[in-house]
């Protein structure tokens, strides 16, 4: 069949009589249509649906009967498309003008009846536009998120065609009307907020766009509101890098370190005179410097580059499955922030890589995919870049039967074990001559403060407060230094409790401050929150959030867990700890995070499994504290209070002063109940009371 999509230019005959009670379309989502009483009506298939989409868009044009069977009919015969557009027309008819669906669209003749919406003859049809209501018409009323006639791909190519130049073109409309709302704003006096609703609105419908970031962020400085200022563009980063794996242009960059700066605020400017015109709001508001690029840190994150999967032999789909995993590992690996992550769209060529060509990059992440006893094997191999390539961690998981696109939960497992062995494998790079400044000295760190051992945490607490000092507005490293405070605390290892409580606090809140886009940063004040403040709530959303914002942290399900251990929820943190086990059943700092599924049993009641877990956990990290204290309150609980002396001999000569009266008090349970309950299990144990 021929592929005519231009709306023919043949005129029907009618009369336009706006109807007392017009229909409601809508396009923005799903398309779907509305009768005059609120109700909507059903169209029973996407090809009906796209019929009318069709129709509402050629804004009252008519459409030839040919054009429309060959667009959404164009794998069939002619005579049998036009059939099927009969069949569509027939349905929509119905939903739009209550006619009886079986009745041929034919009878029309080319006259209107009166009060009708769809008109017809035997060579075109139309809408009458002005007998309807289309949420188009209203544009500020639309989601930002909104896609044009969504669910209707997939109905034919020259459909698919027409559709996607439909949604460039909404799209278009969208952002260049509310480009012109934000200036007319900018050049209003006194409407700042109006200007920053529309900036607002800018950057929700194109998260790309950096002229739109970089006004949101100017119009928050000049309102003195700096921290969500510097969000505004940390957001604007994160959005360029998910989007277009780029980072913000000079401009930008230079004006956030303008911010970051905290000059002085400009002198406020006086209103204008009552009888003079108005001024319009002159940005930049902050105080006149040249805007320089700002260069990049030589220390800066370490470049990960992941290569495009290979599944050679296995034929096209094979082949774009691994592709697609490749790609999918580099965004969910970009969601931790530690590292630069490049995807396999922008990089050389494998074979250059592979030959240890200059890249610039420090690691390869390289897959291959090819067909195993029971599915397709998926093998990731992470490779260091350095004299030589040297592999340092190496995993295959069984993709299921059939599988056509990725798996949701095997990716998250998969970044959920990477982003660790990254970690262990930049931290053991950060001991050659030179390092890589302070990200990592970050990384060399935390596997020294998780051993807890007491000698290498000091040092790793003395590194993390280098990396602090050498670049204050590094969020990884000060979310660090803040845990770091938290497990001393949590240890006993602290003279002045209170000092390193506030200095917690004021690091975390920082960290979030600095990066608002940093996941981690943000299940670690949450952390703080619930640990060493008792804010339960608080806790909670955060740490959700942090969970939001990248479901592959192992780490921050173990914490999250924590917290609702706390609140006496047990089922909750089962679940959480489930979650944390299933997607890094290894985790490198398994032997601390594993201390919480003996408390979660306690607190669930189930004792016998909490002394099993328990004894499992002390000898794991037999250097955590509180792993001693939850098996013996597990033990005297269990009625088997003797079987504790060891472990209790053990816990007071880590913590000689050690009493059940100072712990409870200072622990952070929200319910009375479960304190009680856990003091009189290490009272049963024979923990001294104090």
């Amino acid at each position: 069949m021929g592929s005519q999509r231009g709306p023919s230019q043949r005129r029907l005959s009618d009369r336009d009589r706006p109807a007392p009670f017009p229909m409601r379309i809508t396009l923005a989502g799903p398309v779907r249509l509305w009768g005059a009483d609120g109700a909507e009506r059903g169209l029973p298939t996407r090809r009906a649906r796209a019929l009318l989409a069709y129709l509402t868009l050629a804004d009252g044009r008519p459409v030839a009967r040919t054009t429309l069977a060959a667009l959404l009919w164009e794998r069939s015969q002619e005579a049998e498309g036009r059939a099927s557009l009969r069949k569509a027309l027939s349905s929509l008819s119905a939903a739009l003008q209550g006619t009886d669906p079986k009745a041929p669209d034919h009878e029309e003749q080319g006259r209107e009846a009166q009060g009708r919406i769809l008109l017809a003859d035997r060579e075109a049809l139309r809408l009458v536009r002005s007998r309807l209501e289309v949420d188009l018409d209203h544009p500020e009323a639309l989601a930002p998120a909104a896609l044009l006639m969504e669910g209707l791909e997939g109905l034919g190519e020259g459909w698919d065609e027409w559709l996607s130049a439909e949604r460039t073109r909404f799209a278009d409309r969208r952002r260049a009307g509310a480009e012109a709302e934000l200036q007319r704003h900018l050049a209003t006096a006194g409407a700042a907020e109006a200007a920053m609703a529309a900036a607002r609105r800018l950057v929700e419908l194109d998260d790309a766009h950096e002229g739109g970031w970089r006004a949101l962020m100017r119009l928050l400085a000049a309102s003195g509101d700096r921290g969500r200022a510097l969000e505004a563009y940390e957001r604007c980063r994160a959005a360029l890098r998910r989007g277009l794996d780029a980072e913000p242009a000079p401009e930008t960059r230079a004006l956030a370190h303008q911010i970051r700066a905290e000059a002085p605020e400009p002198a406020p400017t006086a209103p204008p005179p009552a009888s003079g015109p108005a001024r319009p709001l002159l940005l930049p508001s902050l105080p006149v410097a040249p805007l320089v690029p700002v260069p990049p840190r030589p220390d800066g994150p370490l470049r990960v580059g992941v290569l495009p999967f290979t599944a050679t032999g296995l034929g096209a789909e094979r082949e774009a499955l691994a592709l697609a995993y490749a790609r999918e590992v580099a965004g969910e690996l970009a969601r931790f922030g530690r590292f630069h992550i490049v995807s396999p769209l922008a990089l050389p060529p494998r074979d250059r890589l592979l030959a240890g060509e200059g890249t610039g990059l420090d690691y390869l992440l390289d897959g291959s995919l090819r067909e195993g006893a029971d599915g397709a094997l998926l093998t990731v191999t992470l490779i260091e870049v350095s004299e030589s390539l040297r592999h340092v961690w190496n995993e295959s998981t069984t993709l299921p039967r059939g599988a056509r696109g990725v798996d949701g939960t095997i990716l998250e497992g998969l970044a959920a074990r990477l982003d660790p062995a990254l970690v262990l494998a930049a931290g053991s790079r950060a001991l050659l001559p030179g390092g890589v400044g302070t990200n990592g000295t970050v990384l060399r760190a935390l596997p020294m403060m998780l051993s807890l051992d007491p000698e290498r945490f000091e040092q790793a607490g003395r590194l993390l407060a280098d990396a602090v000092v050498a670049e204050p507005e590094n969020a990884m490293a000060t979310a660090w230094a803040a845990q770091w405070h938290v497990f001393r605390i949590g240890q006993g290892w602290t003279r002045r409790p209170e000092e390193e409580l506030a200095e917690a606090e004021r690091l975390a809140s920082l960290a979030m401050r600095l990066d608002p886009t940093n996941a981690e940063a943000m299940g670690i004040y949450g952390h703080v929150c619930a640990f060493l403040h008792q804010d339960f709530d608080s806790a909670v959303h955060f740490l959700d959030r942090s969970l939001e914002m990248n479901p592959s942290q192992a780490s921050m399900w173990a914490m999250s867990a924590a917290t609702q251990c706390y609140r006496g929820d047990a089922a909750a943190a089962q679940q959480r700890l489930a979650r944390y086990r299933g997607l890094a059943p290894h985790h490198p700092h398994g032997p601390l995070f594993d201390s919480l599924f003996p408390m979660a049993a306690l607190m669930g009641g189930d004792y016998e499994a909490a002394v099993r877990a328990g004894r499992l956990a002390v000898r794991q990290a037999p250097d955590f504290i509180n792993g001693y204290k939850t098996l013996l309150a597990a033990l005297g609980l269990a009625g088997r209070g003797a079987e504790g002396r060891p472990y209790l001999k053990a816990l007071l000569t880590r913590e000689p002063g050690f009493t059940i009266r100072d712990f409870v008090r200072r622990y952070p349970f929200q319910h009375a109940e479960d304190r009680a309950r856990y003091a009189e299990g290490l009272a049963l144990a024979g923990a001294p009371l104090g």
